[in-house]
């Protein structure tokens, strides 16, 4: 991790007297979790130096407020500075950057001054005495003169000028102003000047930071938040959307471009009643790259600036939060509104428009006149440099717009300027322009301007004026609607002309009033003035007004009130309303409407104003509506005129045109189809020849003009289009077309279709949805391919299909690809080229892949009996005639980079003959099988390189990839299709890795097929392949193959598993791995195993791991194994599966014969790798006839390609026997290879009589209801043929008989007899097929009551046979199936179940009821679920039971409770209760603990009890006269005795121990005889000669322990040296467990020890104490350090709180994990319980991500119970840890980057949950895989300085190695911790210095935090090696109880097995290993013998 640097001193320019000042040292000695999060340019702004207190570094304590920036820029770094620890310099450049100055304000040039050091920013508390300071340096020496400014609002003013270099600023007040100096010099009569930066001193209301940390934090809402343009409360509130509400947190603040953006924008923010704490406004200040947080006081009267958010004059916004008490609660977005600061127009004589009113950016209408003809420059000018300007929509350039007014005809013209930006509101400017008119008013009275609007505002209406304002008219009308306020609706706006002056007044008699009134009105007045009364609301009655000037009228103006509709309605004689268009509005005078032809209509008008006239058509309105009957022109439309008016007004006109409404249509016919019906893609649609009628509903019908019609989609007609619409009106009709895109070429193999790119492949997959499969087509790639994130596969399903049918519902592709070494790259996430193929063959060509959803290659392979879903029927299977191969894949390869999700190219479930060919195919390294898109893994069964789950022939593929899967998982294929597919892989290579959580891992091949319903599997081929692969799985591992599963292969289905080899590496946690084979289920004649090799050194015992049958002859086989042996050339054992006779080998193949099937020792001999039959040979025999080798020939094929022709005396022949009819397999072996053929005998003829019968069924599609599944033996079936006593022969077949049956009973049969089962196979008889009943319905036959276990056809017929064909529902109810004589899980069994459950009791027998029910109802499928009719007794019985379970766990509980009352007052005789207490808590469920109430008293009491029983040792033991005599004897004995009988945690209580031990080695001086002596002197001396411990050392190290064990007691405490005799056990045992570590872990152990007593709170600290003491040495000088830790602790500690740091809680967890080491009480350590300090989960997680992983590891080290009343619990810091995980897996000090060292911490913290938790899992299985993507090239691990770059450090790998040791993985061995053959152990070990030590970097020197780090990684690997507790589980020194923590490490489930492997330490089981408990050097020891617990494997 990033090292902190040891010695840096910081000076702060600013004191601030409330500070105190900090001095740090080395932090490493504190939790190097701590360490991290002090970087100085850390994302936060608080910084928070982590470490103990030392010489070295001062820096004032800015934990909340301040600006990082500013504390940076205020200190100054020494260039280097002596590591106080390394002795070496440490350069400081990474930390110091000079600050870059900006001149600009220089008034000279070449000016001598330069500012070295700013004043900074300030934040202080009233009263605070603060100090702001500049550093300046001139060239010239000469005085310099300071002068302070302040400045305020916009004002600035001198506040000192004492020429000094500091200012002390008034803080005796709330204030926020801003400071800044001017330095000037004179020299030679000139004055050179200089100004500092400004620097802004904040004076907030007195706070206690420090009760941030204790208080509660009810709630994080405001009541108020508001943002102003200023501090004071009249300053203009800013725009916020939306308004402020509490629960809404986001918010856009939109602030003009001009306000200042120093102290312009203030924010006001007051907390909720129910809220609590400190809010913070938290944001980056403009320009700088760390955010500040400004403190914001709740209901402040003043608003707080917030300084640099923006600059003035600038349309950058910006963003904040603001937050209580650290928690973001609101975000605000700050967007910036671009305004001018000028606008000006001139005509082209430069004349300037006047403007009215006057220019302001914050106005946006303007008016002005300009003449007729002018050409108007429009010149804007922005307030923010960079802003866009528009004049009418164009741009403007060189700072103008030429505009030419565009003058309507009431003289009016418009010009829009807009000012905007990028990340701006942009505002627009409206300029109204008038024709210059000819004046007649005299100039002395001459207006510049006259309006009238429609309120007080420029932007209300302005009412219609006729003429156009002109000076020098004098007569104007304005028009008003009758609508318009008459109290305030009428305003006025008068300017007076430049020639012109006088008062202006509006003088008119107000309505019902007989006096005129004059109103004064102000000459060019921004806002217009109401004339009040000038007419009524809702009337018609106008009025007169003059507008004067000094009482001289200069214009007359005539008010005409406009009347106007409120309301318009028509309706037809049917009272249906006439929807008008648009919606009526009084101000509106057009609409639209429609009617029938024949319509009558009522038009009722409503005025507005009271007694208007009302007019429609000409015709007066009477009783509020008129008749109309529409007059229709010949276009079918109709007018219909409104008038409204009245005598004195204004009449309005409003007009409804009337269209007709056509009759309802009721349907499109098609009464002539287009001319063209087919089409090429991009065509556009061709109605030439269409003909279309419509129908309506009245009975009427006519033709329909095409040009009438809409054709969707008519132009650019796609290949997805298989049909037009053709819409008129709202009817529809469709037509069918056909639409193709053109692929280049024909398709033939000389012309194929052209494929150039991803739309090619498109077309190809239309045309296959349209049902052509382009079988036999050719192809041909010609381009690199991209298939963007829209791709979709080529092949689906039948439109409407839910299921393939077994191949009727697919349309699939059948083409052949040939892709010409072209690249197919595929967008990330994508899915694959295809879903379905049918006989495809692709080749040549490549995939890439960033993520392949999917396969790589083929999606969907699926079950496909061909287009009639008929397996029987069809040809060109190359394995089944009826069930089509899938595909051909040759020289296709999968690109280095790619990730595929599911398992290789292609898998799935298809039927066995749905056969996949591979030929030639690679995976480049660095590709990864079976992962997710972030490279974990998919967590996907049936996984391999090349194919998941799949049948077929693979070939010569070679793949270097990773694969990742759970089961079934393989270098080349994860698991074999089918029990009867044919499967072989021959000539493949695996060079990758496999890392599989489950079981059935090969490096070949994952598993043969395994199913219990096909024992009979044939076995699968794998021959001359090769795998070095690094292998990890659970179980059934194999270096080639990881299981095969068939019981009993047939001839039909010959296993192969020769000439391979493996030379990788194996990890697995099970007992069934192999060096080739993990697993065989069975070997036979039919499983020919031979000549593969594999390396001693791979991690397997043998060759397989575990074979369960032999089927062999040999009387002589091996008996060590628990193999099970028969022979069935003798009798068939009773073995499920095993069904035939003389399958027998006649080896020994796990003993005697055992390396001809698995060497270790590679031959290097030519050797036969394949032998072949042919010939024309005798293959049918009679009973009892020889065997004959006439015509036979075999073929030899060797290892060199050589073949050679044995002759047939070189074969040696087995297995064959013709004393009965049957099928046999004779083996023929030449060298060391065979091959078996297969020979038939038949009967000799005879005559014989046997029983048929035919039993049949109907079709029904539930089989398990109605007393299904029907069959032989459950019943329901119907007899449709029987004959007693038929005719046959001996050379019959049963297929013979039943035949002559179904031809005599006119049954019809369908059958195939070319199939795996090498015999006839009965589908379907008079229609009732296989599956037609269900998944596991067909046809079985019985010969005398059993199920043969051959076919139809294979099956001889004898004398009185009696034989039934039947049908069934399900053959696993039939005899022989696994179900047979069970009930059927169905809805009646179901309700059976509960209703059986009755009456619920709190019984283990009714729970199992209930059990049992809730299982088989949930295994039923939906349907019959529905069935159930008594679910809901089910779901009530649950209920029931857990209410019951509840209130017994209570009661069960409050026992405990009344266990705990009786203790009473703790005396040293409460041990019973105490004992009894305990014994009845322990004994509870988890459940039941959770309602203990009482437990805090338990342990209280039993703390006291220990204590009071210490106490009584001690007090025995200080009675211990010294110095000691020989009547000593008794006080020693009985002080000994008292010892002993206390438990563990009493005598770590016992504080004078020491004395009890010098007392008894004292005595035994004193008694002890000469010959005492001597004895024990030649034991000393053994032990002193023992010297430096190698491994050669053993043999005197087991004389020495010889000797002593062989003393008296007495003796044995003469031994002075007895503890160097003990520790070199230990270290022996180390040297044997470690290996290559021991080393370099004993010699660092060795040097730490000689460190001396460590200090407390620095390096050679705590992390010192915990590495010694969990590794089984002593702590030199312990007691003195625990004593330090004291004294630490009682100077240190809140009392209030139990807090050692007002900040870090890692404080306490560090020294509780290291007092728990040495076995002390954290709950009393001085007086303080250390556990209450962790006991707020808020102050825990104020430290970041540290806090609550390493209170965690604190809580579990001692197994200690949250503190009463804690929110610190294991639940709530395990979720906390798992909230932080970052997107890629790990966690990280800050962001979402995972760092390695952080991720190592969190992943020790969460082990312990492994298995308890599943999300605990997935997060740690997330992480693990992180880790190993995060690892070096060389295993080692590196961390980010914060600038990027990467370091190596050996912290980093050591926090990885306590990490996998914790989650009981191998960190030397796993695979993925070991890159390019190097471990992450190996990679530690580099950093080992010579005798001692570990160096943090490779080209440092020896390290302390490094030391200490390397040493208690090793430490936890060794305690891992060794099964003892995790390095931070000290639950083997004290457990105190709490939530029980799992002792043995949790191991994620695709790690290795955590026991320690007896061939790698080389002890036996039961290795006893020696740990030290020392008294802490002062002589005596403890011996602690611990026998680890191993479980045992399988």
């Amino acid at each position: 991790m990033f090292r902190r640097i040891i010695a840096w001193t910081l000076l702060l320019s600013l004191t601030v007297s409330c500070m105190p000042i900090a001095t740090f040292a080395d932090d490493s000695s504190d939790l190097m979790a701590d360490a991290y999060s002090e970087q100085i340019d850390n994302e936060e702004t608080e910084i928070d130096f982590i470490g103990d207190i030392s010489d070295g570094v001062q820096v004032a304590e800015n934990e909340y407020e301040n600006d990082v920036e500013d504390v940076v820029d205020s200190i100054i770094f020494d260039d280097a500075i002596e590591n106080e620890y390394d002795g070496k310099k440490i350069e400081f450049d990474d930390f110091a950057q000079e600050k870059e100055k900006d001149n600009s304000k220089d008034e000279n040039e070449n000016n001598p001054l330069c500012i070295t050091q700013e004043p900074i920013d300030v934040l202080c508390n009233v009263g605070e005495t603060v100090t702001l300071s500049i550093a300046v340096t001139s060239t010239a020496q000469v005085p310099l003169n300071y002068h302070w400014y302040c400045i305020e609002g916009e004002e600035s003013y001198l506040v000192d000028d004492t020429n000094t270099d500091t200012i002390i600023p008034d803080t005796t007040a709330i204030s926020n102003n801003v400071y800044y100096c001017e330095v000037s010099v004179d020299i030679d009569g000139n004055t050179y000047k200089i100004q500092s930066d400004f620097a802004q001193v904040t004076v907030r209301e007195e706070q206690d930071d420090a009760a941030f940390f204790a208080k509660e934090i009810n709630s994080h809402e405001l009541t108020q938040l508001m943002f102003r343009n200023g501090m004071q409360t009249t300053a203009a509130e800013f725009q916020m959307e939306p308004e402020f509400n509490p629960e809404v947190k986001s918010y856009t603040i939109i602030v003009p471009d001009t306000v200042n953006g120093a102290n312009g924008f203030a924010v006001w923010a007051t907390l909720a009643d129910t809220a609590s704490g400190k809010i913070t406004a938290e944001y980056n200040p403009i320009g700088v790259a760390k955010p500040i947080k400004m403190p914001l006081t709740s209901g402040k009267a003043m608003g707080q600036p917030l300084g640099r958010l923006f600059n003035t004059n600038d349309i950058v916004g910006n963003t904040l939060q603001i937050a209580v008490d650290g928690v973001p609660a609101y975000e605000i977005t700050i967007v910036r509104k671009a305004t001018l600061k000028a606008l000006t127009v001139e005509d082209q004589n430069s004349n300037e428009i006047e403007l009215t009113p006057v220019f302001d950016g914050n106005t946006i209408e303007y008016e002005g006149e300009a003449p007729k003809d002018a050409v108007l420059k429009v010149m804007p000018v922005a307030v923010a440099a960079g802003s866009s300007l528009t004049v009418n929509g164009e741009s403007v350039k060189n700072g103008l717009s030429e505009v030419t007014p565009k003058w309507d005809d009431t003289q009016s013209a418009t010009i829009e300027v807009e000012v905007g930006g990028d990340s701006a509101q942009s505002s627009k400017y409206t300029i109204h322009l008038k024709q210059a008119k000819t004046l007649e008013v005299p100039v002395e009275r001459q207006l510049s301007q006259l309006m009238f609007r429609n309120g007080m505002q420029t932007t209300a209406a302005e009412f219609q004026m006729e003429p156009e304002f002109n000076p020098e008219v004098k007569s104007y009308t304005i028009i008003v609607p009758d609508t318009v306020n008459g109290a305030n609706g009428f305003a006025v706006w008068a300017t007076l002309a430049d020639t012109a002056s006088g008062k202006i007044t509006a003088e008119y008699n107000p309505i019902g009033v007989a006096k005129p009134i004059k109103m004064p009105l102000t000459s060019g007045k921004a806002m217009g003035q109401p004339l009040g009364r000038l007419f009524n609301t809702n009337d018609i009655v106008g009025n007169t007004l003059q507008i004067a000037v000094d009482g001289v009228p200069a214009y007359e103006i005539t008010i005409v009130r406009k009347a106007t509709l409120k309301g318009l309605t028509v309706e037809d004689q049917n009272s249906n309303k006439v929807e008008l268009a648009p919606v009526f509005n009084g101000n509106t005078f057009e609409y639209k409407g429609k009617a029938s032809k024949n319509a009558i209509l009522k038009v009722m008008p409503v005025a507005v104003a009271t007694g208007s006239s009302l007019t429609v058509n000409g015709e007066n309105v009477k009783n509020g509506l008129s008749e109309v009957t529409p007059k229709w022109d010949n276009t079918q439309s109709a007018t219909i005129e409104v008038e409204v008016g009245g005598d004195t007004g204004q009449s309005s006109n409003y007009i409804i045109v009337l269209s007709q409404n056509e009759p309802e249509i009721d349907r499109l016919e098609i009464v002539s189809p287009p001319t063209k019906t087919e089409y090429k893609e991009g065509e556009a649609f061709d109605d030439t020849g269409l003909v279309i009628k419509a129908y309506y509903k009245d009975g009427t019908s006519k033709i329909i003009e095409n040009n009438e019609l809409i054709f969707l989609p008519g132009d650019s007609l796609s290949v997805e289009c298989s049909e037009v619409s053709i819409k008129y009106k709202d009817a529809v009709v469709t037509i069918k077309i056909s639409v193709t895109q053109a692929l280049e070429g024909d398709g033939s193999a000389d012309n194929p279709y052209l494929i150039k790119s991803m739309d090619d492949f498109v077309a190809i997959r239309n045309e296959v949805k349209k049902g052509n499969s382009f079988k036999n087509c050719h192809f041909s790639i010609v381009a690199d391919i991209n298939f963007s994130s829209e791709w979709t596969p080529i092949g689906c399903l039948k439109d409407g299909a839910a299921s393939t049918g077994n191949g009727t519902n697919i349309l699939p592709f059948a083409g052949i690809i040939n892709g010409n070494g072209k690249k197919l790259s595929f967008a990330k996430g994508c899915k694959p080229l295809f879903n379905y193929v049918r006989e495809a063959s692709v080749s040549n060509f490549s995939i890439y892949a960033p993520f392949m959803d999917g396969y790589a290659l083929v999606d969907k392979y699926t079950v496909d009996y061909g287009e009639d879903g008929d397996y029987s029927n069809g040809s060109g299977g190359s394995y089944e005639p009826g069930c089509p191969d899938t595909i051909n894949i040759t020289d296709v390869t999968i690109l280095s980079g790619s990730i595929i999700k599911s398992g290789g190219f292609i898998g799935g479930f298809a039927s066995g003959g749905n056969t996949v060919n591979m030929t030639d195919c690679l995976v480049q390294k660095d590709v990864k099988i079976g992962c997710n898109a972030d490279g974990t893994s998919a967590e996907n069964a049936q996984v391999g390189s090349f194919g998941g789950m799949v049948s077929g022939e693979f070939r010569n593929c070679i793949s270097y990839a990773d694969v990742y899967g759970t089961r079934r998982v393989g270098g080349i294929i994860g698991y074999k299709g089918q029990s009867m597919g044919l499967f072989t892989v021959e000539d493949c290579k695996f060079y990758g890795r496999i890392v599989a959580s489950g079981d059935y891992v090969g490096g070949i091949v994952g598993s043969g097929y395994s199913s219990s319903s096909a024992p009979n599997t044939m076995c699968v081929v794998i021959q001359n392949c090769e795998s070095t692969a690094m292998i990890s799985g659970n179980d059934y591992v194999g270096g080639i193959l990881g299981a095969e599963g068939a019981i009993q292969c047939w001839d039909n289905g010959i296993g192969r598993i020769c000439n391979n080899s493996f030379s990788g590496k194996l990890q697995y946690n099970g007992n069934n791995a192999g060096g080739i084979i993990g697993y065989m289920a069975s070997l036979n004649r039919y499983t020919i195993i031979e000549n593969n090799y594999y390396t001693s050194s791979c991690g397997a015992k043998n060759g397989v791991g575990r074979v369960r049958y032999v089927d062999t002859s040999c009387p002589t086989h091996e008996t060590q194994s628990d193999t099970i042996y028969f022979d069935t050339s003798k009798a068939l054992p009773q073995i499920s599966g095993v069904e035939h006779e003389n399958h027998n080998r006649e080896d020994d193949p796990l003993g005697a014969d055992l390396e001809k099937l698995f060497r270790t020792d590679k031959s290097e001999e030519k050797y036969v790798t394949r032998l072949e039959i042919s010939g024309d040979y005798k293959k049918t025999y009679l009973v009892g006839e020889e065997f004959d080798t006439t015509g036979m020939i075999f073929e030899a094929t060797w290892g060199d390609g050589t073949t050679t022709t044995p002759d047939l005396s070189e074969i040696v022949f087995s297995g064959f026997s013709s004393d009965k009819a049957s099928r046999v397999g004779i083996t023929a072996r030449y060298k060391n290879s065979s091959c078996i053929f297969t020979i038939t005998v038949v009967p000799k003829s005879t005559k014989i009589k046997v029983s048929v019968s035919i039993l049949g069924d109907s079709h029904h599609s539930n089989p398990t209801s109605n007393g299904g599944p029907h069959g032989l033996a459950r019943g329901g079936l119907t007899t449709w043929a029987s004959v007693s006593s038929l005719e046959a022969d001996a050379k019959d077949t049963v297929w013979n008989v039943l035949e002559r049956v179904m031809e005599a009973n006119n049954l019809s049969v369908r059958q195939d007899s070319n199939n795996s089962y090498g015999s006839v196979y009965i589908r379907a008889v008079n229609g009732l097929g296989e599956f037609d009943n269900g998944q596991n319905s067909g046809w079985m036959y019985t010969v005398n009551g059993t199920h043969p276990n051959v076919g139809v056809s294979a099956r001889y017929v004898s004398d009185g046979d009696v034989i039934v064909l039947h049908y069934t529902d399900d053959y696993n109810y039939e005899e022989g199936g696994s179900k047979y004589g069970q009930p059927v899980q169905n809805a009646e069994y179901v309700i059976t179940l509960i209703n059986s459950i009755g009456t619920v009791s709190y019984t283990d027998a009714c729970k199992a009821k209930i059990d049992a029910a809730r299982k088989a109802y949930d295994a039923l499928s939906s349907e019959e679920q529905a069935r159930v009719t008594n679910y809901a007794t089910l779901t009530a019985a649950e209920k029931k039971y857990d209410e019951l379970k509840l209130a017994d766990d209570k009661a069960q509980a409050k026992k405990v409770d009344d266990l705990i009352g009786k203790i009473g007052t703790v005396t040293a005789n409460s041990g019973p209760a105490i004992t009894a207490a305990w014994n009845g808590y322990n004994g509870l469920t988890a459940a039941q603990k959770g309602y203990v109430t009482k437990l805090a008293v338990l342990q209280e009491a039993t703390r006291k009890w220990n204590q009071l029983k210490a106490d009584a040792v001690i007090k025995l033991i200080d009675q211990i006269v010294t110095p000691v005599t020989a009547q000593s004897k008794a006080s020693i004995d009985a002080a000994r005795s008292a010892y002993n009988a206390l438990n563990k945690d009493q005598q770590a209580l016992v504080t004078n121990l020491k004395k009890l031990t010098d007392a008894e080695a004292a005595y035994a001086q004193l008694t002890a005889t000469d010959a005492d002596k001597k004895k024990a002197q030649a034991v000393i001396d053994k032990i002193k000669k023992l010297g430096d411990i190698t491994l050669d050392s053993e043999k005197d190290i087991e004389a020495a322990r010889k000797a002593y064990d062989a003393l008296t007691d007495l003796q044995k405490k003469l031994v002075e040296n007895y503890d160097v005799l003990t520790a070199a056990e230990a270290k022996l045992a180390m040297l044997k467990t470690l290996g290559k570590v021991s080393d370099p872990y004993v010699t660092t152990g060795d040097y730490m020890e000689k460190l001396g007593t460590p200090s407390v709170g620095a390096v050679g600290g705590e992390w010192m104490v915990i590495g010694l003491v969990r590794s089984g040495r002593t702590v030199p000088g312990a007691d003195t350090y625990y004593q330090g830790a004291v004294q630490y602790i009682r100077e240190a500690i809140d009392k209030q709180t139990g807090r050692l740091h007002k900040a870090k809680s890692t404080d306490n967890s560090r020294m509780i994990l290291a007092l728990t080491a040495l076995g002390k009480d954290v709950t009393n350590v001085g007086g303080y319980n250390l556990l209450q300090g962790l006991s707020d989960l808020d102050y825990v997680k104020y430290q970041g991500n540290n806090g609550p992983i390493w209170a965690l590891l604190a809580l579990d080290s001692g197994n200690y119970p949250a503190p009463a009343g804690s929110t610190t619990t294991r639940q709530a810091l395990i979720d906390e840890i798992l909230r932080v995980q970052t997107s890629d897996g790990g966690w990280a000090i800050s962001g979402d980057k995972a760092d390695s060292d952080m991720t190592g911490m969190a992943l020790t913290a969460l082990a312990p949950y492994y298995k308890k938790d599943l999300k605990v899992q997935a997060a740690i299985d997330k992480a693990v895989a992180r880790l190993s993507e995060m690892q070096d090239a060389d295993g080692g691990f590196s961390t980010s300085y914060g600038d990027g770059k990467m370091v190596a450090t050996s912290e980093s790998i050591s926090q990885v190695v306590t990490a996998l040791s914790a989650l009981g993985i191998n960190a030397d061995t796993d695979p993925r911790f070991i890159k390019d053959g190097g471990s992450a152990i190996d990679a530690l070990l580099r950093y080992y210095v010579s005798g001692g030590g570990f160096k943090h970097v490779m080209d440092g020197a020896i390290d302390g935090m490094g030391t200490e780090q390397a040493y208690y990684a090793l430490t936890a690997y060794y305690r891992f090696l060794t099964g003892k507790t995790n390095l931070y589980d000290m639950t083997d020194v004290i457990n105190r109880g709490g939530d029980p923590v799992e002792a043995e490490p949790t191991v994620p489930a695709s790690t290795e097995p955590t026991e320690p492997e007896p061939a790698k330490t080389g002890f036996p089981w039961w290795i006893i290993v020696i740990c030290i408990v020392g008294a802490y050097g002062l002589g005596v020891v403890t011996v602690t013998i611990i026998i680890p617990k191993f479980k045992k494997k399988g």
